[in-house]
C-alpha cells in the first residue's frame, strides 16, 4: 500500500501508534528528578550568606514579636482592671442562674414523679398536684 492509498482512517491510525512510541513520561527523565533535589555547597562564603540571611530574618520576627507584647500587656492589664470592677456583677448572675436552675428542676421532679402505692389504695390522699 502506498500514500496515496490509503484511507484517512488508516492514516489517523498510524499517526496514532507513532505517537504512542514517542511519548515518554516526564517523571523518568533524569532532567525531572535533578529538578526535584538541591545540590550541597560546601563552600565558606555560601554557609556564612545563608547564616546572616537566618540571623536577619530571626532578628526581624523577635522586634514584631516584642512590639506585640508591649500591646498586649496593656491589654492584659485593662483586662484584668475590668474583671476585677465586674466580679461582683459576675458572681450575681451566677447565684441567680444556679437559684433559677434549682427552682425549675425542683418542680420538674415534683411535677413528673411517680405516685408511690398507698396502702388503703386511696388515691384522693395523695400529695401530688391535680393537672
Amino acid at each position: 500500500m502506498t500514500a496515496m492509498n490509503k484511507t484517512d482512517e488508516q492514516i489517523q491510525k498510524e499517526i496514532e501508534e507513532i505517537k504512542s512510541y514517542l511519548i515518554i513520561e516526564k517523571s523518568t527523565l533524569s532532567s525531572y528528578t535533578r529538578q526535584k533535589y538541591s545540590a550541597p555547597d560546601s563552600r565558606w562564603s555560601s554557609t556564612a550568606l545563608g547564616s546572616v540571611g537566618i540571623l536577619v530574618i530571626t532578628a526581624v520576627s523577635v522586634l514584631i514579636v516584642l512590639s506585640d507584647i508591649q500591646y498586649l500587656s496593656r491589654a492584659l492589664k485593662a483586662w484584668k482592671k475590668r474583671l476585677r470592677a465586674d466580679r461582683y456583677l459576675l458572681f450575681n448572675v451566677l447565684l441567680t442562674i444556679i437559684h433559677l436552675f434549682n427552682r425549675v428542676s425542683k418542680n420538674f421532679v415534683l411535677f413528673y414523679r411517680s405516685p408511690k402505692p398507698e396502702a388503703s389504695g386511696n388515691a384522693e390522699n395523695s400529695s401530688f398536684p391535680e393537672i
